[in-house]
């Protein structure tokens, strides 16, 4: 290592190596502030979670500043060779001991980027039927609808199918309804799918109702009753198609049979005479 007279000689080259090491490291802390606030402006903008995005800003801060300085240290002619080696057996060391976190961490920032779902949505994912509450660094957080809080990690919901039962689109709804053999199908088909088209809220235009023979029962003949409706009023249209259909059919004389079972005794019966 040369004197410190020597590096602070304003004619020497250790001196310009140490302008310009210093101005490398005032160069990485800058770029790292920028870095910073770009992340986070870029994550806020796609709406992530506050605490994955300040992570994520600050760990790719680090990086940078962390580059400047072994540029620097380089520039002033130190062997940088074995300080890399450690740095880089110091990360896989973390990465194989924590590597269910960094998944579960990066699956949250997919989840989030990708967007499949809101806070409110209800979801099908996991054998769960739920409602999201808030998708954090290591799981979904969601809700189940007697309020029970159920934690499932974020690669879990991220490599296995999800199914956003939320939103203001179009949805469908059936209803199987049994009438009995020798009941003139063709006209309880078409009186069902008339009914169906007459209750307010069912989509009649774009997606009408239709109907079905579904299966041959026992005791009666499945049909099966298909039609569109506005996520928003699901409960209420199935309901009035429900009963709209019953009354129809009550009044127009078809019968809704429902299972029977015939119980045959053989052999002699005794009677018990009781004391």
């Amino acid at each position: 290592m040369e004197n410190l007279d020597q590096i602070f000689n304003p004619e020497s080259n250790s001196f310009w190596n140490l302008l310009l090491a210093a101005a490398v490291i005032g160069v990485s802390l800058f770029l790292a502030r920028v870095v910073r606030r770009k992340l986070r402006a870029v994550f806020e903008a796609n709406e992530l979670e506050a605490s994955a995005s300040a992570l994520v800003s600050r760990v790719a801060g680090w990086t940078t500043a962390l580059l400047g300085v072994v540029l620097a240290l380089s520039i002033m002619g130190v062997d940088m060779l074995p300080f890399v080696l450690i740095i880089v057996v110091i990360v896989v060391l973390l990465v194989l001991s924590g590597k269910s976190l960094v998944e579960n961490w990066a699956a949250g920032l997919l989840l989030q980027a990708r967007g499949p779902y809101g806070p409110g949505d209800r979801v099908d994912t996991n054998g769960y039927s739920v409602f999201v509450q808030v998708t954090n660094l290591r799981t979904v957080v969601l809700r189940t609808g007697d309020g029970q809080i159920v934690h499932v990690p974020n690669v879990d919901v991220l490599t296995n199918p999800l199914v956003n039962r939320s939103g203001d689109g179009m949805r469908r709804s059936s209803l199987t309804l049994g009438v009995a053999y020798g009941s003139d199908l063709d006209a309880v088909q078409s009186q069902l799918v008339d009914v169906a088209a007459s209750v307010d809220g069912v989509i009649t235009e774009s997606k009408p109702p239709t109907a079905w023979i579904d299966e041959l029962g026992d005791t009666a003949v499945g049909i099966e009753l298909q039609f569109w409706h506005m996520y928003a009023d699901r409960r209420r249209v199935r309901s009035d198609v429900a009963e709209a259909c019953l009354r129809a059919l009550d009044e127009s004389g078809v019968s809704l049979p429902f299972p029977t079972n015939e119980v045959v005794i053989s052999g002699r019966l005794e009677r018990v005479e009781k004391d």
